[in-house]
């Protein structure tokens, strides 16, 4: 025999995994894994060093066009995201040079924090023909 389930025989509910965000609206629900991975994080750290040298360009006054020789001290994470990260960091900053600790004849230098780590900024504008000297 034939056994009828109508939506008044059953009941729906969802648990939500450890680690995951749900939300239901409408009928449709969307599960996102909320796990910041390795990769992910250091993404994260070489966006905020982007941003970091951004705010750096327009303190120094420097053209949005301006290339620049950029030096960057920075340890740990920070280290890591700039190596897995470097061409992100360098094409989104117009940086022509990239140096690992303070560059000579830098114009501006600021140090700050990025997620409780220390870093150095130095710069200065590259010369005319894109060349780091």
């Amino acid at each position: 025999a034939a056994i009828t389930i109508g939506p008044d025989d059953v009941e729906l509910a969802q648990q939500v995994l450890e680690g995951w965000g749900v939300a239901s609206e409408g009928g449709v629900t969307v599960a996102l894994e909320l796990e910041i991975t390795d990769d992910l994080r250091r993404e994260g750290l070489a966006r905020e060093l982007v941003r970091l040298v951004q705010d750096a360009r327009r303190a120094a006054a420097l053209e949005v066009s301006d290339r620049i020789v950029l030096g960057l001290t920075v340890e740990g994470e920070l280290a890591e995201a700039l190596s897995a990260h470097e061409p992100f960091v360098t094409g989104e900053t117009l940086t022509v040079e990239l140096v690992r600790g303070p560059v000579e004849g830098a114009t501006y230098a600021v140090d700050a924090d990025i997620d409780g780590q220390s870093v150095g900024v130095r710069l200065r504008r590259a010369s005319p023909a894109g060349e780091g000297s």
